[in-house]
C-alpha cells in the first residue's frame, strides 16, 4: 500500500487531521517528484484530487492545478496530433476534472481561478495543437537554440514513449523507465530556462485571468 493511502485510511477511522495532511503532502511530493515521468505523477495528482474533494481539504486548488499543468505538459510531449488524443484518450477519467475544478474555486470564492480553469480546460481540448505551433514560432526569434532543445526532447520522449509500449522484457521496460525519466527531467530544464525568458514566463502555462481579461478587450 502507498504511503499515502496508508494516511488516507487511517484519516478515514481515527479523524486525525494530521493524517490528512500527512497525506496530500505525499501526494503534492509524488507530483512533483522530478525522477518520475509525467504518466506516474498524473496519477499522483489525480489521487490528490480526489482526497482533496473527498475530504474537502484546502489543497483542492493546487491539487487540480498541478494536475492540468502536468497534463499539459505530458500532451506537449507528444509530436504527433494521433499521439496527443492518445494520450488524452489514457486520461479518460479525468475529462470532467475542468468542469470540476471550477465547482472547487468557486466554492474558495476564488472567482479569477474559475475563469483560468474554464480556459484551460478548453484550451486542452481544442487548441493546444495550435497554442504550441504559436508558442513555438514566436520562441524563435527569441532563442532557436532553445527551441531546437525543446523540439528534440519532445520528439524523443514522445519516441520513448510510444516504444516502451510494445516491451516486454523487464530488463528493458526499466531501462526504457529510466530514459524516459531522464529525458522528462531534461525537458522540464529547457521549459524553465524558456519561462525565463522575456515575455515567455507562461510558457506551456494557461492565460492569467489579466491575459483573458485584455484579450476580451480586443
Amino acid at each position: 500500500m502507498r504511503l499515502q493511502e496508508a494516511y488516507l485510511s487511517r484519516y478515514r477511522i481515527l479523524h486525525n487531521p494530521a493524517d490528512l495532511s500527512l497525506a496530500v503532502q505525499n501526494l503534492r511530493l509524488a507530483s512533483g517528484h522530478a525522477t518520475q515521468g509525467f504518466p506516474e505523477r498524473l496519477k499522483a495528482a489525480f489521487r490528490w484530487v480526489a482526497a482533496a474533494e473527498e475530504h474537502n481539504h484546502a489543497s483542492g486548488l493546487e491539487a487540480y492545478t498541478t494536475f492540468f499543468n502536468l497534463f499539459d505538459g505530458h500532451l506537449a510531449t507528444r509530436s504527433l496530433t494521433i499521439s496527443r488524443r492518445e494520450t488524452a484518450a489514457a486520461f479518460y477519467y479525468a475529462r470532467s476534472l475542468p468542469v470540476v475544478a471550477v465547482s472547487c474555486t468557486i466554492r474558495h470564492i476564488n472567482l479569477r481561478r474559475a475563469v483560468e480553469l474554464v480556459e484551460q480546460g478548453r484550451g486542452q481540448k481544442w487548441s493546444l495543437a495550435s497554442r504550441l505551433r504559436t508558442l513555438v514560432e514566436d520562441l524563435e526569434p527569441a532563442n532557436s537554440t532553445l527551441v531546437h532543445n525543446y523540439l528534440e526532447l519532445s520528439k524523443l520522449i514522445s519516441n520513448a514513449a510510444q516504444s516502451s509500449a510494445t516491451i516486454t522484457d523487464r530488463a528493458a521496460a526499466d531501462r526504457a523507465a529510466t530514459e524516459y525519466r531522464r529525458l522528462t527531467r531534461q525537458w522540464e530544464a529547457v521549459v524553465a530556462e524558456i519561462r525565463d525568458l522575456p515575455a515567455f514566463s507562461r510558457f506551456l502555462l494557461p492565460p492569467s485571468y489579466e491575459d483573458l481579461q485584455l484579450a476580451a478587450r480586443q
